[in-house]
């Protein structure tokens, strides 16, 4: 269920039984939404493991009242942190309404990647050394995202911000022990296309 909300439309229901499947609950309940709701709800689908104001405002283009009104009709809930939430199926189902146009999920993507390089290149790691407790807390909370802004850098060939996120992850990755994500990160760097010798040659020395 975890991979495929099209898992629950298993059991034959009548055709006007809306509550047959999650699929035509999610169908009835996002045909309740505004335009402008459809666009947020739909955009924040681009997180994984939760997201902060600060990211939907950057990469969605949402604030307060379009998150506010989502949790209102529970497509978001909203912890004492502030850190919102979207239940996986929800968030499925919302991603697969972006991606019915390539342009816009690729747009949003691409600033999901730049908002979160930058956030971790923000905490200054340096490979070989152990990153600050304020830093680990950070990676912590964020780390889905981030391996999510990793893997959109690699399958754009983006060059820059692979190079960055890796800079700044490695020593997180070294500090928790995950030396074999490291490996493969680093495969998958070294075999992007236009990638400078010495960058390879630095990639591979670390793994």
């Amino acid at each position: 269920l975890h991979d495929d909300v099209m898992l629950l439309d298993a059991v034959p229901a009548p055709p006007d039984d809306r509550t047959s499947s999650m699929r035509a609950v999610l169908d009835a309940s996002w045909k309740l939404l505004s335009a402008a709701e459809q666009r947020a709800c739909s955009g924040v689908a681009c997180f994984r493991g939760g997201f902060e104001l600060n990211a939907a405002q950057s990469v969605v283009r949402a604030g307060l009242v379009q998150l506010g009104s989502l949790i209102d009709k529970s497509f978001l809930r909203c912890t004492t942190e502030g850190r919102y939430h979207m239940h996986e199926q929800i968030r499925q189902f919302a991603l697969a309404q972006l991606n019915q146009s390539s342009d816009a999920a690729r747009a949003i993507h691409r600033r999901h990647t730049a908002y979160y390089a930058a956030l971790a290149a923000a905490q200054q790691t340096v490979p070989g050394s152990v990153p600050g407790a304020a830093s680990i807390a950070l990676f912590d909370r964020d780390l889905e995202n981030l391996r999510l802004a990793l893997d959109h850098a690699l399958d754009e060939n983006d060059i820059e911000r692979v190079t960055s996120l890796l800079e700044s992850l490695v020593p997180y990755f070294r500090f928790k022990g995950w030396n074999q994500e490291i490996v493969s990160a680093m495969k998958q760097a070294c075999s992007l296309h236009s990638t400078p010798i010495a960058l390879q040659a630095r990639w591979q020395r670390w793994w």
